[in-house]
């Protein structure tokens, strides 16, 4: 007997388990004839592949797990509690939300295709359920893990991890419509900072530390709790590609209002060894676009 089919059998039997099912009901809940699937699971041979086809489609996860030994029932739980959970890895030290990761997948969306963002909730066994509560805590490992698999994947560049951070205003609507009321570049890179910042993560304070017509310098200073928790070193706290998708949705915060992205450059780097990220926000293109008073300060002001 193929090693396969056992593993398939033995699979299937535990998804039984967690829908509390009986024969019957779960061959109605396959949507074949209870007899087709008595006679299937006797002789130990493979269920049509509709019907499994379909049935991974309702649990969202890849039917073909089925044959491997280290299937995870987690996407099924998943299913049945409407997406309230979340795998463990990502349920602790959750100083994150889900924003960061709906931004992953309104790119996915859009440069991709719906199969893609699909393929990768069914890989981090995610039901889309759960995006309708974007503020559901998370950790940092979650956007991590989810931007190293689609670099890996897609052979993405670095312009198109800046490009998912880019996507926060066509994941986030609620955010429009306050950035946009701004009467300047200035004022949209404070009132990001003081009203939005902090409903994508806290795994890091954010501190204004030059603040012109010309230009802003942001300071990301990781969150030593969260450090902690996680057991990490500075280094390996979250990536060089995250931080580009955090460039991004700073790059983003002017589209509101201006409709054009800012350009944004890192100075200094965590994983470089220095104490904390550095961004510089190019305000300048922007000066012609807004309405103010000269402003240059520096400010010291944090972000939480």
């Amino acid at each position: 007997m193929q090693v396969e089919v056992i593993f398939f059998w033995k699979n299937l039997e535990r998804i039984k388990n967690v829908l509390t099912k009986s024969d019957r009901e779960f061959a109605k809940f396959l949507e074949i004839s209870y007899g087709q699937y008595l006679k299937c699971k006797k002789n130990q041979v493979f269920l049509p592949l509709g019907c499994i086809y379909q049935c991974a489609e309702k649990l969202n996860f890849y039917y073909t797990d089925l044959l491997y030994d280290n299937f995870s029932l987690q996407s099924v739980v998943n299913t049945i509690n409407n997406g309230q959970n979340l795998d463990e890895k990502y349920s602790h030290a959750t100083y994150s939300t889900l924003r960061p990761f709906k931004n992953v997948l309104t790119y996915l969306e859009k440069e991709k295709g719906e199969q893609a963002k699909i393929n990768l909730l069914r890989k981090f066994q995610i039901s889309d359920k759960i995006l309708n509560q974007p503020d559901q805590k998370t950790n940092i490992h979650l956007l991590t893990d989810a931007v190293r698999y689609l670099r890996a994947t897609y052979q993405l560049s670095e312009l198109d991890l800046i490009s998912i951070g880019r996507m926060t205003p066509n994941a986030n609507k609620d955010f429009e419509i306050g950035l946009s009321t701004k009467k300047n570049a200035p004022e949209v890179v404070e009132f990001f900072l003081d009203e939005y910042a902090h409903l994508f993560d806290k795994n890091y304070t954010y501190s204004i530390e030059q603040l012109s017509n010309n230009q802003s310098i942001i300071q990301a200073l990781p969150n030593k709790n969260v450090v902690e928790e996680l057991g990490l070193k500075f280094s390996e706290f979250g990536s060089e590609d995250v931080c580009l998708t955090r460039m991004g949705v700073l790059s983003s915060i002017m589209w509101p209002k201006f409709k054009k992205y800012a350009d944004v450059q890192k100075i200094s780097s965590i994983y470089s060894g220095d104490k904390s990220h550095r961004y510089i926000i190019d305000l300048s293109p922007f000066k012609k676009l807004s309405s103010f008073a000269d402003i240059s300060m520096e400010t010291g002001r944090f972000y939480h």
